[in-house]
Parts: structure tokens; C-alpha cells; sequence
């Protein structure tokens, strides 16, 4: 049986006890066979009885080898380092050990100084005075230097003094008597030769090891003659060891070289350590090392042993650095096994694939999206060819075969034979976009990518061609997307700068005239913030339809943004001609838009320059016609301006202007005056309107007309309204507090202000915080700021009356408003504009629309206000028609708050002597 006559689906069984048996199963039969192998030598029989596990036993046995190599290396090499560090470490701690006990030794000889070097010491020496002993040398003075002996002896060695202290009970002891015996004229405890003179040790006694310093007596000027000597000593018993060990954070003990009963540890290390070996360390367990160091005592000779014990984290941690390195070998063992054999795997089962990717490859080529063909590289005929090529272009496999390249390209055929040579000299690659021809005649887009390869023994071109329809579709959808504005289907800024500049191109050259025409909607920020962005984006696209309605099909009608539109009108003949297209777009807009189920009136300005008297380039006509746009909206809206010089100074002007109007509100720049309103029947001052004023401090005084406008465009109007309010309603409150007649106060909420949807509440805060009274207070809004939202307008004016203001239409009658509108209104008062009054006695269209505005407020339940009456007959007129209040210079031009002030004081109802005050003041 050999390895090509086991098929996929064999299987290999083994047991791991008792006798292993191998079944083999093929397509036709099963063969059973037994073999009876022993424990010991089945696995190897059986990996060797197939070659595929082979290698993995070579690959087995090779790392591990390489695993037992580094086991035993790391373990001698290693763990030697760290143990060596370890080493390195207890014999560093034994050091200070040594250390704590000389720093010991230290403390003393500072202490010993201390008291050798003075004149009571010195003269007590010589003396023998007992009052130097009562007052010095009492027993409190041991525990406080932690001393158990101190001695003065004299140079003959009569002790002078000599006292032991037990630290430990805290009581007077027997001064050493194997220490008094040495403290000779001979002793170098006693003779000192020098004032500088210190001996400082270890001495053995009988009675322990004794850390012991000796210095000569001096004067406090430490000056001689030497007279005597002082002795302190200090016992290293168990007490003191324990507190050098606490402090030294070391695990410390120490012996006696020569103490008759030691631990074994001690007498085994003793014979180790010689001046020569003053350290040596021992490892008691896998857990604990000890380090012993010798000292010697006070006269250069063996005294004492110290022994550290500490813990073997050092050693530790290198057996678990090992043991983790082991870990490491056996993952990277297994890896590396797992690795190679799937190397040796790839590599023999390497024919096998690459006779499968062989039978793959016409699979592959058959079934391709993309065409691929081989063409011969002399005769360009087409050798091979996928199904992709019969799909795409409608060849069967027969009539492919006939076929050439140059039977299936369109054009550029000799672009294409040129790269196909330098393909051929150079060996390059070809990527570009063609056309082919289909069977049918029809033309395809395709990309191409061609290189050479090696074909039954011949060089051939290989051809790769991907159908591109999608794409270029793809792409054209995206170019309209990058040149068209996305909501209303115009052209954009790009395209229109693009047209522009070609149309002036051309009109250079023929010498005729163009125009370009720059429209933006009037108040349309408040329609966007009243309705949403929605309807605001219903209104352009509506916008965009009637504006292409209005012009040739020759024009471009283009978007730039916004709400802002240009229009080129190409080859006039006359100004004139741009005029008209102009009036036809007013009277385009002129109808109520229906969005969504809303009607709305929206009007729009126009600006308009000329190639080439307004300027020869696209960006200073766009610019020019921006401008004139801007005068429009300056001269009322709803409009249409030609493009002067003229208006140049006054966009500059205007910049200036809206500067200084955004820092009017910061410098308290702003003012107001009021206009009293007289009531007919009575002549009394029954309310004021208030009036705004700008102080500026270059201009001077500017009037509202021409700051009102801009700060309702640029909305600076809203905070600007609310400071009127706020103003207006303190000023009035100030009146009332000092002692005039109630009246109240008229105050004009402008479009923006009337959009928010937060105007109640501001003027509930308003009122709060300046205490007047609601019933105090009127509101002014304009007609057209109810035409815009009449629906939304009624919700509004609602939540004014809930608040208790009072609420007056302005200007009625000059917008789009109709008795339908007014009736359902929630108002308490009817302005009448003063256009209308200042024609009662001139046009008598003016006094029957007067006296009809009146007619209707009353029978509508509403109170009548005229204003601008500047003439007795104007006054007479209106008081016999029962307009119930007037205002207007007749009566009194608007005054400061101070002149107000004064003219309600000295008011006195009297008509004419009324006016006469008015004047003067």
C-alpha cells in the first residue's frame, strides 16, 4: 500500500491502549488490518509507516533539541546572573550593617565630645567636686544618651569617677570591673597625648560586646594640659541590635566570636571569615539567604559576627523570569512546528495546486466579468477570447476567431498601435479608455490594460477590457452634481462664473452688450426662521420655476446660494431690454406662493449692471450688481436698480454704517424720543409712541430710515427692539412713579422680532423687571409682519393678549391685508398711515380711503389712530369722522423724555395754547 492509494475520506484509528490497529477505507472496500505493536515502539513504526508524518517528526525532534539547548542554558546562564545579583545585594546589606553599628560607635564619640571639652568637666578631673556629679551626672542622663557607663579617670588611672547603668531596668549597675581592671596609667583608654586624641571601638568583655569611646578632658576651649580622660560605652545586647535592625529596616543579629555558646551557623562560618573574607553568605533555602560579616573590635582583632537574613526575591524572581523563558521556548516551539509543517505542506502539495489553479484558469476566464483576450502580437488576430467578449459585444466563439483587434476598435487606432509597439521593444504596460464596436454597430466605453506575456512558446498581448458605461454615467451625474445647484436643479456659482465669463469672451469679440441681473428674496431669514427650513427650500424651488419662466431659453438663470440668484442676459440690444425682463420678474412675484399649505407674499430686489459700461470682467459685474441689488433693497424692496458709481460710495458707507451699528448697543449710543397721542374728544395726552434715535459720534444724529433698514437685514433690530422695550417701559414706569396720569406707551416690534417664537415671554420679563403694567403698554406690528404667517400670526397676537398689552396694526393699508385678515385678528387698535393723511385735502382718493379705514375699525370694535397730522384741517377732518387719538407735528414733534416731562406738566388741554407750548419747547 503506498500513499497514492489512501484517498480523501481515510482515516486513521489508533488506540492508545493494548493493541493499535489501522483502518483504512477507500471509494470500493474497507480494509481492515491489525498490527500488533508493543507500548513502546507503535508511535514511531506508525509515523514512519507514512511519509507525510515524516517531517513532523524531524521538525519534532530538531526543536527539541533546540528546547532542551536553551532549558539548560538559560538555567546556567540566567539564573547564575541573578543569583550573583542576589549576591551583590545581601552583601551590600551586610555593608550596612556594619555601617549601623559604626554610625553607633559615632553617636557616642559626638556625645563623648560633647562633654570632654569643658571647664566644669576639666576642673572636675582635677578636683574631684561632688556638686559636678549631682548636677551632671545623675541617673536620668544614661537613659537620655542611651549610655551604660560613663568614667573620668586621671592620667595616674585614679578614677575619678565610674558608674554603670542597666538601660534595660532603668537603674544604677556595678560599673564594669573587667573594664575598671584595664583603666591603667598604661591603658590607651587613659593616656592620651594629643587633645585631639579619640579611641572609639568594639571592646569584648565578660560581660558583652561594649561600643566604647574614649577622649582626653579639656577646657571648653578643648585646650590642655591633659589631666584625665573620659569613657562612655554603650553594651550591643539584644536591645540595641533590635533597634539598629529597625532602623536599618534589616533582619539583624550578632555574636560573639568568642562567646562559649553559639549557634552552629556560627561556629561553621567562623573559620570562613578572616580580614581577608570579611563578608560570606550562604543560601539556608529556596526561600531564605543569610550573609554573615565579621568586625573587628576596638584594637583591630576578631570580635563580633553579623548575621542578615533576607528573602530570596531576587532568585525568585529569575526562576520565574526562567520559567516564563520556558514557557516562551515551548509556545515558540510549538509555533515553529506548526509553521514548518505547513511549510513542508505548501511545498509538496505545490504541483497539485498549481495544476489546480492550471484547470482553474479557464474557469476563471470563461466566467469573468471583465473581456480578456489574446491577441497575437504580429497579426493582431485575436487568439482567446472569455465569454465576457461574446457578451459585451455579440460574437459567437466562431466568429470571435476570425476577428482582429482593429475589427472590434472604433478610432485612435493608430494611438493604440503605437503603445502595442512600445509594449513589444520596451515590454511596458498600456492603461487607457477606448471605444469598441459591438456586432450590432454600437460604440462601448472601455478601459484597456494590455501587456505581453508568454503563450505556447510565443510572445502574445494580453488584453484586460472593462466595460466603463456605469462609470462615465457615473461620472457625468457627477459633474451635473458639482455644476447644478441640488435644490433647485440651477446652475451654481461655478457654472454660472463659467458661462459668464464665456459670454463675455464672445461679446468682446462682436462688440455687443450683456447684462447680469442679481435678485435676492426680501425677508427671507424671517420666512426660515418662521416656518423652517422646509418651506424655505419649497419657496426657492418655486422661486427658481417662475424665474425661468421669465426669461429666454437662451439666458442663464443660476443660483449662487441662499437665497440670492443672477441671471445672464446675453446679446441686448438695449438697457432697456434688461428692464424688462426685470419688470416681468416683479410681476412674477406678485402672486402668493402656495407652499405646503401656506400662502405667502414674498417680494424680491433687483440689481442690474452692463457689459461693458458696469465693468469687463465676471467678478466686478457679479460685485457691481451685488451693489446695485443693495441700493433696491435701500430704496424699499421689491425693486429694481441700475449700477452707478454712485452706489459704490454708499455700499462703503453702508459697510461703515453696520460697523457702527453693532457697537451702538455697548457705547449706549442709542436714545429715544416720544410722540404724544392726543385724544380727540378731550385733548388730553393719553399715550406716547416711542422712537428711536442713533447718537453717533462722528455723524451725529441718524435718522431711523437709515439705520432700521440695515439693522432689520444684518438683524441687529432684535436686540435692538428689546432695548426699546426695556427703555420705553422703565421711562414710562418713571412717570408714573413721578405722579403724571397713567398713559401708555407705543412700542414697534419690527418682522425679525414678531417671527421669534420667544417675543411673549420676553416682553413678560421685560414688564416683570421694569414693574409697569401690562395695561400700559401697546404693541405695534407692522401689516406686512402679519402677511408674511397669517396663521402664525394669530397664535402669536394670542399669547400678547394673554400677557394684557394692548396691540395696534400699523400702517393699515399699505400692504396685501384685507377685511378677511383684519376680522380675525386678536387687535385693539388701527393705525392709519400717515401717507393717507397728508392727502385728505389734496386727493380725494386719500380722504375716502381715510374715512373708509375709519368706518371699518369701528365696526370692527377697534380704536382709531392717525398719524402725521400736521394741519388744523387734518385734525378738524379726523375729529368729525370719530378717529378716537392723533399724533403728528401739528401737535407735537417727538420730544426727550425730559421734554416730554415738561410738556405733561403744563399741559393744559387747550388746542391752540397746547401747540404754542409744544413749539417752545
Amino acid at each position: 500500500m503506498n500513499e497514492n492509494d489512501i484517498t480523501d475520506n481515510e482515516r486513521l484509528v489508533t488506540s492508545l491502549r493494548g493493541v493499535r490497529c489501522l483502518r483504512l477505507k477507500s471509494t470500493n472496500s474497507t480494509i481492515t488490518n491489525t498490527l500488533p505493536f508493543t507500548h513502546k515502539s507503535c508511535p514511531l513504526k506508525v509515523l514512519f509507516m507514512f511519509p507525510k508524518a515524516r517531517p513532523l517528526f524531524l521538525i519534532a525532534a530538531i526543536l527539541t533539541v533546540i528546547f532542551l539547548f536553551l532549558h539548560f542554558s538559560s538555567r546556567l546562564i540566567l539564573l547564575k546572573s541573578f543569583a550573583q545579583l542576589e549576591q551583590d545585594y545581601v552583601t551590600e546589606n551586610v555593608k550596612r550593617s556594619f555601617s549601623a553599628i559604626t554610625n553607633d560607635i559615632e553617636q557616642i564619640n559626638t556625645t563623648t565630645g560633647d562633654y570632654a571639652g569643658w571647664d566644669d568637666a576639666y576642673a572636675f578631673v582635677l578636683n574631684g567636686n561632688e556638686a559636678f556629679i549631682k548636677a551632671n551626672l545623675d541617673d536620668a542622663i544614661f537613659p537620655k544618651l542611651r549610655l551604660n557607663l560613663i568614667a573620668y579617670v586621671r592620667n595616674s588611672g585614679e578614677m575619678v569617677f565610674a558608674k554603670g547603668f542597666d538601660l534595660h531596668k532603668g537603674k544604677e549597675s556595678p560599673f564594669p570591673f573587667s573594664l575598671h581592671k584595664q583603666l591603667t596609667a598604661a591603658s590607651p583608654f587613659v593616656r592620651h597625648t594629643s587633645a585631639d586624641s579619640v579611641l572609639s571601638g568594639i571592646l569584648l568583655l565578660p560581660e558583652g560586646p561594649l561600643l566604647i569611646v574614649s577622649r582626653p578632658v579639656l577646657t571648653s576651649a578643648y585646650k590642655g594640659p591633659i589631666h584625665g580622660a573620659i569613657i562612655m560605652g554603650r553594651f550591643l545586647g539584644v536591645a540595641e541590635v533590635a533597634r539598629l535592625a529597625d532602623i536599618s529596616h534589616l533582619d539583624l543579629s550578632v555574636f560573639s566570636i568568642n562567646a562559649p555558646l553559639q549557634p552552629p551557623e556560627i561556629k561553621d562560618i567562623s573559620p570562613i571569615l578572616s580580614a581577608k573574607n570579611t563578608i560570606s553568605i550562604r543560601s539556608r533555602s529556596n526561600e531564605t539567604i543569610t550573609g554573615y560579616g565579621l568586625i573587628n573590635d576596638i584594637f583591630g582583632k576578631p570580635a563580633l559576627i553579623a548575621k542578615v537574613d533576607m528573602r530570596r526575591n531576587i532568585y525568585n524572581k529569575g526562576v520565574g523570569t526562567v520559567n516564563y523563558f520556558i514557557i516562551w521556548i515551548i509556545g515558540f516551539c510549538l509555533i515553529s512546528a506548526l509553521i514548518g509543517y505547513f511549510m513542508y505542506t505548501k511545498l509538496v502539495i505545490s504541483r497539485k495546486k498549481r495544476k489546480d489553479t492550471e484547470e482553474r484558469y479557464h474557469s476563471v476566464i470563461s466566467q469573468a466579468s471583465d473581456i480578456i483576450l489574446l491577441v497575437d502580437s504580429e497579426s493582431r488576430c485575436i487568439l482567446e477570447a472569455n465569454a465576457a467578449f461574446q457578451k459585451l459585444l455579440g460574437y459567437s466563439f466562431e466568429e470571435t476567431g476570425a476577428l482582429t483587434l482593429n475589427d472590434v476598435m472604433v478610432d485612435d487606432q493608430t494611438g493604440v498601435e503605437w503603445h502595442i509597439n512600445r509594449i513589444l521593444s520596451e515590454g511596458t504596460c498600456f492603461l487607457g479608455e477606448q471605444k469598441f464596436l459591438t456586432k450590432d454597430g454600437k460604440t462601448v466605453a472601455v478601459e484597456l490594460n494590455a501587456n505581453l506575456i508568454s503563450y505556447a512558446d510565443q510572445r502574445v498581448l494580453c488584453m484586460v477590457i472593462r466595460d466603463i458605461s456605469e462609470r462615465e454615467k457615473l461620472e457625468g451625474e457627477l459633474m451635473h452634481m458639482a455644476n447644478y445647484d441640488s435644490l433647485t436643479g440651477l446652475p451654481n456659482r461655478s457654472l454660472f462664473l463659467d458661462r459668464l465669463n464665456q459670454s463675455l469672451f464672445k461679446n468682446e469679440r462682436s462688440k455687443k452688450m450683456l447684462s447680469v441681473v442679481y435678485l435676492d428674496l426680501d425677508q427671507f431669514k424671517v420666512i426660515n426662521d418662521t416656518f423652517g427650513h422646509h418651506i424655505g427650500d419649497l419657496l426657492l424651488k418655486e422661486v427658481a420655476i417662475r424665474l425661468r419662466g421669465s426669461v429666454r431659453k437662451a439666458d442663464t438663470v443660476s443660483r449662487l446660494g441662499g437665497d440670492e440668484f443672477t441671471l445672464i442676459l446675453d446679446d441686448i440690444a438695449a438697457p432697456e431690454d434688461s428692464v424688462l425682463v426685470a419688470d416681468k420678474i416683479l410681476q412674477a412675484f406678485t402672486s402668493p406662493f402656495s407652499l405646503d399649505n401656506h400662502e405667502m407674499f414674498v417680494t424680491a430686489s433687483i440689481g442690474i449692471t452692463l457689459f461693458p459700461t458696469d465693468g469687463d470682467t465676471a467678478d466686478k459685474l457679479l460685485k457691481n450688481s451685488d451693489t446695485a441689488m443693495y441700493h433696491a433693497k435701500e430704496k424699499g424692496r421689491n425693486n429694481y436698480q441700475f449700477f452707478s458709481e454712485e452706489m459704490n460710495a454708499r455700499v462703503s458707507e453702508r459697510l461703515h454704517l453696520e460697523t457702527g451699528l453693532r457697537h451702538a448697543l455697548d457705547r449706549n449710543e442709542f436714545l429715544l424720543h416720544y410722540q404724544p397721542r392726543i385724544e380727540v374728544t378731550t385733548g388730553r395726552i393719553v399715550g406716547v409712541e416711542a422712537l428711536i434715535r442713533w447718537q453717533h459720534p462722528e455723524k451725529g444724529m441718524i435718522s431711523p430710515a437709515t439705520f432700521i433698514p440695515l439693522a432689520e437685514e444684518t438683524g441687529l433690530i432684535v436686540p435692538i427692539g428689546e432695548w426699546v422695550l426695556r427703555t420705553a417701559c422703565a421711562q414710562n414706569k418713571a412717570w408714573q412713579d413721578a405722579g403724571f396720569q397713567k398713559i401708555h406707551v407705543s412700542v414697534n416690534i419690527s418682522v425679525r422680532q414678531f417671527a421669534r417664537n420667544n417675543l411673549a415671554s420676553t416682553i413678560r420679563d421685560i414688564l416683570k423687571e421694569t414693574g409697569l403694567a401690562a395695561s400700559c403698554l401697546e404693541l405695534e406690528i407692522t401689516e406686512s409682519s402679519i402677511m408674511l404667517n397669517p396663521e402664525q400670526a394669530v397664535s402669536t397676537l394670542k399669547e400678547l393678549k394673554k400677557l394684557g398689552v394692548s396691540i395696534s396694526i400699523d400702517d393699515f393699508g399699505t400692504g396685501y391685508s384685507s377685511l378677511s385678515h383684519l376680522k380675525n385678528l386678536p387687535v385693539d387698535i388701527l393705525k392709519v398711515d400717515q401717507s393717507f393723511v397728508k392727502g385728505i385735502h389734496e386727493n380725494k382718493s386719500d380722504k375716502t380711503l381715510v374715512s373708509t379705514i375709519i368706518n371699518m375699525g369701528h365696526s370692527l370694535g377697534l380704536s382709531i389712530v392717525a398719524e402725521g397730522v400736521e394741519t388744523a384741517e387734518q385734525l378738524s377732518f379726523l375729529g368729525e369722522r370719530s378717529c378716537q387719538e392723533v399724533q403728528g407735528f401739528f401737535l407735537s414733534k417727538p420730544l426727550s423724555s425730559e421734554s416730554l416731562q415738561t410738556l405733561m406738566g403744563s399741559w393744559d388741554q387747550s388746542e391752540f395754547g397746547n401747540q404754542q407750548k409744544a413749539k417752545e419747547i
